[in-house]
């Protein structure tokens, strides 16, 4: 009985012993934290931005050891602007270099379209790149199901402005170049306006004017540099558009074109193919797509080009485009 009753006593001693130490010892410091930002793009099957919709979720970053990790949850909002766009804070675990550690989702986000019910789409991850600030684009095609619309990461900021504000002429207005050949010809030119995430494969469509010294007014083309694989070149050679006067087809100039094909190439019928081309348009049908632009509406002048065996490309230019480079060819 004595020897039983000492053993509770101990016990209970070296429990009180911890608990005091417990309390006697230093807090443990709160892991360090870094504020990251995410921004998204919402645009619906017409590539038209999706004002007024709202995403929300709940992400968690984990910093340490598998069994007993550093655990930290956020949860972020946004409501998109007349642009479709958005952009969200989100409080993420810093990674000894500073760098935010991945802020995964723990259910799925929700979005909310402006007057309609909310709706669970995916599991979204932010920072897995250790960048501070995250881009998305998200399209819409026939619902918010899996499958029913389409989530791709942006690469840069760059890129990301040249989708979210491609419907504002001031953008454009910031990207225009005007230069002068040794001839005296001046070039009014808005590529820089449309970057190209991969710069060997462009798929790029512009706008630019040239006036010579002797030239009363300048003259605009649209200009375009394809990239494209495929068993044979393509050779565009027509473009079907909305003219002064209705529909109207003209023929496309080509300035270059080349093929990247070696022999295996050849023979899988998978060569890569460079077509550059350009289409001449009446300064009257320029003055009149860019007195449609009004800020902050989305409008786009249709492009459809041909080849002789059927295939063809679909392309827009926003008004607001036309409408910087008039501005800009009045100045």
């Amino acid at each position: 009985m004595f020897t039983l009753c000492a053993m509770k006593l101990r016990s209970f001693l070296l429990a009180a012993a911890l608990v005091a130490a417990s309390a006697l010892a230093p807090a443990r410091a709160a892991a360090p934290t870094v504020q990251g930002r995410i921004h998204f793009l919402f645009l619906d099957g017409n590539e038209l931005p999706m004002a007024g919709l709202t995403l929300s979720g709940t992400c968690e970053s984990r910093l340490g050891s598998f069994w007993s990790p550093t655990r930290h949850q956020a949860s972020w909002s946004c409501t998109t602007s007349s642009d479709g766009a958005c952009s969200a804070s989100i409080e993420t675990l810093a990674a000894p270099d500073g760098t935010p550690v991945p802020c995964r989702g723990t259910d799925r986000s929700t979005v909310q379209e402006k007057g309609a019910a909310p709706e669970r789409i995916s599991y979204l991850a932010f920072f897995a790149k250790g960048a501070t600030d995250n881009y998305a684009l998200v399209q819409k095609r026939t619902g918010w199901k899996d499958g029913q619309y389409s989530f791709k990461s942006v690469d840069s900021t760059e890129l990301f402005d040249a989708l979210a504000l491609r419907y504002r002429s001031s953008y454009y207005a910031g990207h225009l170049q005007k230069t002068s050949t040794p001839q005296g010809t001046t070039v009014w030119s808005l590529q820089t306006a449309h970057p190209q995430e991969n710069p060997d494969e462009q798929n790029l469509v512009y706008l630019r004017a040239r006036r010579g010294p002797d030239e009363p007014a300048a003259r605009v083309d649209v200009m375009m540099a394809l990239t494209y694989v495929d068993e044979v070149i393509r050779r565009y050679d027509k473009a079907q558009f909305e003219g002064l006067q209705g529909e109207a087809t003209e023929p496309l100039k080509t300035l270059s074109d080349g093929n990247t094909c070696g022999v295996r190439d050849l023979l899988s019928g998978q060569c890569k193919y460079r077509e550059e081309l350009s289409l001449p348009l009446p300064m009257a049908l320029v003055r009149q797509l860019a007195g449609q632009y009004r800020e902050g509406v989305p409008g786009n002048w249709h492009l459809r080009i041909t080849t002789p065996r059927g295939q063809q490309l679909d392309f827009l230019i926003a008004h607001a485009e036309f409408a910087a480079l008039a501005q800009a060819l009045e100045q």
